[in-house]
């Protein structure tokens, strides 16, 4: 990584977000992924193709679930690379000891990420999965994270700073992407599909790097990143706020189409039972997935929990996302 950010023009992004911002500088609907994605052209060949505008799908990127901790270490057993070893164990982001695997599945439940795309970015950046005696200077800038091209920023270097910052920025970066936004790349002008596509170029702003991400994730995980998995996700943008403050939740269906109903169900604080909170139309369908939002307002303080679901329709089947957690203060 050597670029933070990049700044867009909607009040909600803080300066800050240049900077790995809290969850609470994300999106407004207006301006985050809960917008529809661009359709961009595909390869009809059965072998992937990269494509600069379409790097990875948000169903994927968002796919906090798709790996658990224990999964985490089996895929690092069978990496050469140090971060597998039972006696590396640095001080994650609060500086208590853990291991790699424990660190990457809790940064991505925290921010919504899948635990493919840090694992990815810990080789592109640093060669972590392929190295069994990285130097010291590729564990402290793990995920490069705050290290910028004039130089590091204080309090981004460690292990696990680099895990839960990185992770963070990578779903920060999210919010700058809207249908037809412009990016600067390489002195080539790109228009990327999807959020997802965008936070890589916000984070990696080179061809090569992003090239270097997709080229990965085929040698690790078998699959092109742009193609969704069969499942529906669910996120929430901001995951912590004060009582009566709007949240949004959101994600992608894939093989969905425009009308699909996804179901939220919620648990609300002091609550032992699921109750469906609102019904939403799946919109701005493509080849691979569509996409569902939903604005809530807390009026109960204490923890929420969200699920989403789709029942099935014209042979496609039922769908059940993971759960995601919203803290009200």
């Amino acid at each position: 990584m050597r670029r933070l950010g990049t700044l867009v023009p909607i009040a909600a992004v803080a300066l800050s977000l240049l900077f790995c911002a809290p969850a609470a500088a994300l999106a407004s609907p207006a301006t985050s992924a809960v917008a529809p994605a661009a359709v961009s052209s595909v390869a009809t060949s059965t072998t992937p193709v990269f494509d600069r505008s379409n790097i990875i799908s948000d169903a994927n990127m968002l796919a906090s679930a798709s790996m658990s901790a224990a999964d985490i270490q089996t895929f690092l057993d069978g990496q050469p690379g140090v971060l597998k070893a039972s006696t590396f164990r640095p001080p994650d982001h609060n500086g208590v000891r853990n291991s790699a695997a424990h660190m990457i599945a809790e940064a991505a439940q925290a921010w919504g990420i899948s635990p493919k795309v840090i694992l990815t970015t810990l080789q592109k950046e640093e060669s972590l999965l392929g190295n069994p005696a990285p130097s010291a200077f590729a564990l402290k800038w793990a995920m490069g994270c705050g290290y910028t091209d004039s130089g590091p920023l204080p309090g981004y270097d460690g292990f696990g700073r680099q895990i839960w910052l990185g992770t963070r920025t990578l779903a920060s970066h999210r919010v700058g992407w809207i249908p037809g936004a412009a990016d600067r790349i390489d002195g080539v002008t790109i228009y990327p599909a999807d959020a997802s596509t965008w936070s890589l170029y916000s984070y990696t702003p080179h061809f090569g790097g992003n090239k270097s991400f997709w080229n990965l994730w085929l040698k690790y995980f078998g699959d092109d990143p742009k193609a969704a998995p069969p499942a529906i996700g669910i996120a929430a943008s901001p995951t912590s706020v004060r009582l009566h403050a709007p949240f949004v939740l959101f994600g992608a269906l894939t093989a969905g189409a425009n009308g699909d109903a996804c179901v939220v169900h919620v648990k609300k604080p002091g609550s032992a039972h699921w109750a469906v909170s609102s019904y939403r139309l799946a919109y701005g369908a493509n080849a691979t997935y569509a996409y569902w939002w939903y604005r809530y307002t807390p009026k109960l303080r204490g923890v929420y929990q969200f699920y989403v679901d789709f029942a099935g329709a014209s042979g496609r089947s039922a769908q059940t996302s993971r759960a995601v957690k919203v803290t009200v203060k």
